[in-house]
């Protein structure tokens, strides 16, 4: 008896590594743009992650997750050189690309996406034991 060759399950590779470097570049290109006030980067780099992460949330945590998305789409709209003119409201913009990552990142938390489990030997920073 032979499986069926799209059973998840009979699969001797998956997606899982490659997807999980996609998400620590993205992850890494929005802690680096945020520190250099990058703001395209930063929020290209957070419409990327939320495309990964769509499919791994429910409805209610997508629609939240878009509408945070939204609200740092109105500053990323204003041309870069008329940016400077929005004194403390720049403030407001890097609260609204933070706010977005930090829920995504929550989200990644839910999933147990961030850290490897206990049960995992690899795992030595959650391990009782230490290094």
């Amino acid at each position: 008896m032979t499986q069926d060759r799209y059973d998840e399950n009979a699969t001797e590779w998956n997606q899982a590594q490659a997807y999980m470097q996609r998400m620590d570049n993205l992850l890494k290109l929005a802690n680096n743009s945020s520190l250099i006030d990058d703001y395209d980067n930063w929020y290209d780099a957070i419409e990327a992650l939320y495309r990964e992460l769509a499919p791994r949330m429910t409805s209610e945590e997508a629609r939240d997750a878009r509408k945070l998305i939204f609200i740092a789409r109105n500053f990323v709209k204003i041309n870069p050189n008329n940016r400077q003119k929005l004194g403390l409201a720049i403030w407001k913009f890097r609260d609204s690309l933070s706010d977005a990552e930090v829920y995504l990142r929550r989200i990644m938390k839910i999933r147990g996406m961030d850290l490897p489990a206990r049960e995992d030997p690899g795992s030595s920073l959650l391990s009782d034991k230490g290094f």
